[in-house]
């Protein structure tokens, strides 16, 4: 904006926090709440382990370049599929209970909504069935 005023302020180390946009279908309530719970988590985990944390996920390089293979193997994935994703909140489900915020009910039917599309298999079928994969893009993704 060029009627701010420049500052001279160093932010080459200044963190940022990272949200992948999920897509229009998300319960824009629950995500919310649950990117306040993960703030909350960071917040009061005990310094040396969020800066051990910090360390281990910075990447200050182009992970997608062959060279940077072995940090790119390093780094955690997200997960695939819903039935993935369900496990994912299985594990974590206590730090979303946490004080309240989700009730275990409201964790309950997430996990079983997500396990009802039994798609633990179908990024591994799409990708080997080019046709599968034209189909499920054409039904499921839209972007506008």
């Amino acid at each position: 904006n060029p009627q701010v005023v420049s500052t001279d302020r160093d932010t080459t180390s200044k963190q940022t926090f990272e949200m992948r946009s999920p897509d229009c279908s998300a319960d824009i309530y629950q995500l919310m709440a649950g990117l306040c719970v993960a703030a909350r988590y960071g917040l009061e985990m005990p310094e040396d382990e969020a800066l051990r944390i910090a360390a281990e996920k910075y990447v200050d390089m182009d992970i997608h370049k062959s060279e940077n293979a072995a940090r790119l193997a390093t780094l955690d994935c997200l997960p695939t599929c819903c039935a993935e994703s369900a496990d994912c909140l299985e594990k974590q489900r206590a730090v979303f209970e946490a004080r309240g915020v989700f009730e275990p009910r409201m964790i309950d039917g997430i996990l079983k909504g997500l396990r009802r599309y039994g798609d633990s298999d179908l990024h591994e079928a799409a990708r080997r069935d080019p046709e599968l994969m034209r189909r499920l893009v054409e039904e499921y993704f839209y972007c506008g």
